[in-house]
């Protein structure tokens, strides 16, 4: 295995803020990191605050990669950071199982509640978290490499006629034909190598993404100890420098399609450890956590209830001009039932922080405009929650004797199980949860 020093990790909360000072700090003096960070929005200025006493938000649920270690931050409805750190890798990767499941579905647009979008970190071309996911596609697809191909060369072994006679010129006797330089079979020296260089830079990948690999490969998890064998049956582990050369006289040869994205592949990876490259910016994970937590709710909801178009439900809002324009007060979910119209917002909220205002006028509102002649039923937030079960928090009312507020009194807090939530949408097994949020709803509507 190469030795790339295997990450130490350290947990951070999405949602943490600190000064710059105290960036640098977590980030071990990277000022590069940290420069990276604001650039794809990882970590946000907050407002109001300026000068050297700017404070910065952390804005990313997934992994940075530092040079002797990587930072796993988890979603900031995790718990008490005073718990073992195995209960800090399972937040973690509830998050990124949950974060891949959300890609394949942007990638493959199955699911009509996704809005197109393209939150993930875009570094560079072939860095190390695209180059492990291609790797594991290819090693899907076609196994670990092995190739019979026979290639000519000038070389003891079998002469190939059909080659010779194309390519030397023959000497013609009575009774003879000569060929000077006679090109003879032979196997091509790095078909036997390949298959190393793969399982070498498998295993390093999956030692260098630790959690995050293990979350990338998981329907293919033999391959890590496929590789790791193999590994074990090398009779020495050359350096990156003289694989680069092996693979560049391999693709100087090699014609199979296949076996040249694989050598591409390959000579990508070695190429970024020879120059000291993981990637311009060495992270993995989503910026705005909020869009999983509102996917994995609508994936609930769209499970069981049949939504409704709010614009059937609401009015249409008067411009300046007495002109009618149409409605852009439109909640996560709507229904209707025997009692009326539920209204549903998903909010990625930190339990620890009170709801924003406009978070409660703007749901409020949604009940303003709902059609007179329908009663609500049911207004509330959707909110992660530590525990096990569905369950009511509370609610929040505002003061105000006008007619109008008194069509949606309060709004109910729901406290859904975030990690079962997040487990249900990663692996599309909805239905316990669905159940236990419609015996909630029947009780409160």
């Amino acid at each position: 295995m190469l030795n790339l020093g295997g990450p130490a990790p350290a947990y951070l909360r999405e949602g943490s803020t600190n000064s710059k000072a105290g960036w640098l700090a977590v980030l071990g003096d990277d000022h590069l990191a940290f420069d990276d960070l604001l650039e794809f929005g990882g970590l946000r200025r907050l407002r109001g605050s300026k000068g050297p006493d700017q404070v910065y938000i952390l804005n990313l649920v997934g992994t940075v990669f530092l040079e002797d270690r990587c930072l796993f931050v988890v979603p900031k409805a995790s718990g008490d950071f005073g718990r073992a750190s195995s209960a800090l890798l399972g937040d973690f990767m509830a998050g990124i199982h949950a974060i891949a499941a959300y890609r394949r579905d942007l990638e493959s647009k199955a699911a009509t509640y996704l809005a197109v979008a393209e939150p993930f970190l875009v570094a560079d071309d072939g860095n190390f978290v695209d180059i492990f996911e291609a790797l594991i596609v290819w090693t899907d697809q076609y196994g670990f490499h092995s190739n019979d191909e026979m290639l000519p060369s000038r070389v003891d072994g079998k002469i190939n006629w059909p080659a010779t006679i194309r390519a030397c010129n023959p000497l013609h006797g009575d009774l003879f034909t000569l060929y000077d330089r006679p090109v003879r079979n032979r196997r091509r020296r790095l078909d036997g190598q390949l298959i190393g260089y793969q399982a070498l830079a498998l295993t390093t990948l999956f030692q260098v993404l630790g959690p995050v690999g293990d979350a990338i490969s998981a329907p293919f998890s033999h391959f890590k100890q496929e590789a790791e064998s193999l590994i074990a049956d090398l009779v020495s582990s050359p350096s990156p420098k003289m694989i680069l050369r092996d693979l560049d006289e391999y693709l100087a040869v090699a014609n199979r399609d296949h076996d040249l994205v694989l050598a591409h592949l390959l000579r990508s990876f070695y190429r970024q450890i020879v120059h000291g490259r993981r990637g311009a910016r060495r992270a993995y994970g989503l910026v705005g956590f909020h869009q999983i937590w509102e996917r994995a709710c609508a994936a609930l909801w769209m499970a069981k209830f049949e939504e409704l178009k709010f614009v059937e439900l609401a009015h249409s809002a008067i411009g300046l001009d007495g002109s009618t324009i149409g409605n852009w007060l439109i909640p996560d979910f709507t229904a209707k039932n025997n009692h009326g119209v539920v209204l549903l917002d998903a909010k990625w909220h930190d339990p620890k922080r009170p709801f924003a205002s406009a978070d409660l006028v703007k749901q409020f509102m949604y009940a303003l405009t709902t059609n007179s002649s329908l009663s609500i039923a049911l207004n509330a937030f959707l909110t992660p929650g530590a525990g096990s079960e569905v369950t009511i928090e509370g609610e929040l009312c505002i003061e105000n004797s006008d007619a109008l507020w008194n069509r949606s009194p309060s709004i109910k807090v729901i406290s859904l199980p975030w990690r079962r939530v997040l487990e249900a949408y990663a692996t599309s097994t909805p239905s316990a949860l669905v159940t236990e949020i419609e015996s909630v709803l029947s009780k409160h509507t």
